[in-house]
């Protein structure tokens, strides 16, 4: 918990900053900062992350080392039960578990910023990328490839195309 803080800018924007001690990707075991602020949506992690923290505080064994996440036990939250956890979530709303992975809320989340048309520098941000590898990771939904042939012909002068009549005049 003492590598997460609740702070307000001088405008008086909420956010949070949490601070990543290790990750698969830091080989030289530097400190990563990642920001968080609110959606303005209904769904909002910021809003998800203060309950989270309030509910923390209310623990009889509380301390400013417990683990952000962590199980009933007091013990960690591990990768592999909040995988369990996704997946029985995933067969409640009768998807195949065995289609997701970890690697899914990377998709997700380069997919969504990208729909949403943030920048690629906003996207590296994102998911703490140093190169544009995320690009691997964005899916293309059926609607954008339907879209393309509209956009792509929109700004041409209509022209009726006689499949009989293959010369000009």
């Amino acid at each position: 918990m003492e590598d997460v803080r609740l702070q307000t800018t001088p405008e008086r924007k909420e956010y949070l900053s949490l601070y990543i001690k290790r990750s698969k990707t830091d080989q030289v075991g530097k400190w990563t900062l990642l920001y968080l602020s609110h959606s303005g949506h209904r769904v909002c992690a910021l809003c998800s992350m203060k309950k989270n923290l309030q509910l923390q505080h209310l623990r009889t064994d509380f301390t400013t080392s417990s683990p952000l996440f962590r199980l009933t036990n007091g013990l960690p939250n591990s990768r592999q039960a909040l995988m369990d956890f996704v997946s029985s979530l995933l067969l409640l709303i009768g998807l195949n578990p065995s289609r997701y992975s970890g690697h899914s809320f990377r998709i997700g989340g380069a997919t969504s910023a990208s729909l949403a048309g943030l920048t690629d520098y906003e996207i590296q941000l994102l998911g703490r990328w140093k190169s544009d590898c995320y690009k691997r990771y964005i899916r293309s939904p059926l609607n954008l490839f339907l879209e393309i042939p509209t956009k792509q012909y929109a700004s041409i002068a209509y022209q009726y195309a006689n499949p009989y009549k293959l010369t000009q005049d």
